[in-house]
């Protein structure tokens, strides 16, 4: 794995924890799963792009994700599969919130406060915003942002069926 990897999953460790901190029943949740493990696999990525890294990530006692190595031993660990047959329909569905890509296997009680996670917490951009630039500013900012969010998944959801159809799927 290049020195990329590394450093795209530790922002995106910081990115989730940012998210989950600024929900308090999130991170109460996580806390009774202190320990447990999550690991992360892109399951039919196609061949002719650049594979994501592999990620896992241990609960702390805070209820907050650190990166680890990926955990060999399957006590205690959930793994989400993501089906990346389709990158580009895979990409449009997690913009929209779908979740149906994502399989979850092991830990049972883990998987069950994942998927509330997964259908509870989101980000709030206009509150960060808002925190940098002040009420005022925040709105118009973070409209700006929902809107171009919506061009691009509707781009992405547009671009799908022509993805699939030079390649982009299995074959």
């Amino acid at each position: 794995m290049n020195l990329l990897g590394p450093a795209v999953l530790d922002r995106v460790t910081l990115a989730l924890n940012h998210v989950l901190a600024s929900e308090p029943a999130a991170t109460q949740r996580l806390k009774l799963h202190e320990g447990r493990s999550l690991r992360l696999s892109f399951e039919g990525w196609p061949a002719l792009l650049p594979p994501p890294p592999p990620a896992a990530w241990t609960i702390t006692p805070a209820g907050l994700l650190e990166r680890v190595e990926l955990p060999t031993d399957p006590v205690g660990v959930l793994e989400l599969k993501v089906d990346a047959t389709q990158p580009v329909q895979l990409a449009a569905q997690l913009l929209s919130g779908d979740r149906s890509a994502v399989a979850l296997r092991g830990d049972a009680e883990l998987a069950s406060t994942l998927a509330w996670l997964m259908d509870n917490v989101r980000w709030d951009p206009e509150e960060d915003l808002a925190r940098l630039f002040g009420d005022a500013a925040a709105r118009p900012m973070a409209n700006t942002l929902r809107s171009i969010g919506a061009g691009v998944q509707a781009t992405l959801k547009a671009l799908a069926p022509l993805a699939q159809r030079m390649g982009g799927g299995p074959r």
